[in-house]
């Protein structure tokens, strides 16, 4: 899965990301290859599943985010990135350009953003609908703290559904776990069923927020990192919570990217180092994928 600010969004963005990583995926070697999914050599085999897959498939799950990757705009900026969003999913949909899978992260629910949220939303589909679209959407609630939160955007994607003319449950609902409170409630219980079940059947996944959550229990930026025990804490409590429910659990954002250190290289260096560091980054995102 793949989030980006929707002001970055564009209806070619799966065919264009797609052409970006087969160049950089032609460009690693056997050795490189190996060293990523820790296989031995020879892997031809793998070389040609990765690249028929970047070829039909190279994005398969896309969040068009108003959150943490869009940040605190101005109101009249978010309606209009919430309109052109819209437009842009009729586009891609008419184009056949998005991914199998796509969804919406909108601001919290907490007092003093819900408002803004159901506008941003309200915004995004009328024009999607405007503009002949009825895609499915996930819509992502970030730090939620209460299951009060999570029946309010139940209640208000039914509401959507029926405004806009859309199949009844087409509006999904995807869940972050990355408040303190999403995890253990004031009693000491694990409240993740609760959440699940104030969705009333939209709630098709939860994920968590390793990054947010680890801050939220004054873990130092340094040591803000997936394998943090608070996070392996929260990653099974999730899970136990969530098992024989159908819910699918996601595991926190790898955030290092395979993008080169030296913008401008002029020696063997800096190509070596740029190499290190998207090979590196390739690794570490394998290795998460074991996990």
């Amino acid at each position: 899965m793949l989030y980006a600010g929707a002001d970055r969004f564009v209806a070619a963005l799966v065919p264009k990301l797609g052409g970006l990583a087969q160049q950089a995926f032609a460009r690693l070697s056997d050795a490189d290859l190996a060293r990523i999914v820790g296989l031995p050599l020879p892997i031809a085999p793998l070389r040609e599943r990765v690249a028929a897959r970047l070829a039909s498939c190279p994005i398969e799950d896309f969040r068009i985010d108003f959150e943490d990757g869009y940040g605190l705009r101005p109101s009249e900026e978010e309606d209009r990135h919430a309109d052109e969003a819209g437009r842009r999913i009729a586009e891609g949909e008419r184009a056949g350009t998005l991914p199998p899978f796509l969804g919406v992260r909108l601001a919290p629910f907490e007092p003093g953003h819900r408002a803004r949220a159901l506008r941003t939303l309200d915004r995004l589909l009328a024009a999607m609908v405007g503009g002949g679209g009825a895609r499915p959407l996930r819509i992502t609630l970030p730090k939620v703290a209460s299951s009060a939160e999570v029946e309010a955007l139940a209640h208000a994607l039914a509401a959507a559904e029926r405004t806009h003319g859309l199949p009844a449950g087409s509006l999904g609902i995807e869940l972050m776990l990355e408040h303190p409170r999403a995890l253990l409630d004031e009693r000491g219980a694990v409240p993740i069923r609760g959440l699940v079940e104030a969705g009333e059947g939209r709630v098709l996944s939860c994920h968590l927020g390793t990054y947010d959550l680890t801050a939220a229990l004054g873990v130092p930026g340094w040591a803000q990192r997936p394998d943090h025990p608070a996070a392996a804490t929260a990653r099974t409590l999730a899970l136990l919570a969530l098992s024989g429910t159908g819910v699918r659990f996601y595991d926190g954002a790898t955030t290092r990217l395979p993008l080169p250190v030296v913008r401008e290289p002029r020696s063997d260096a800096d190509h070596a180092a740029n190499h290190e560091a998207i090979v590196g980054a390739m690794a570490e995102h394998a290795a998460r994928a074991s996990w």
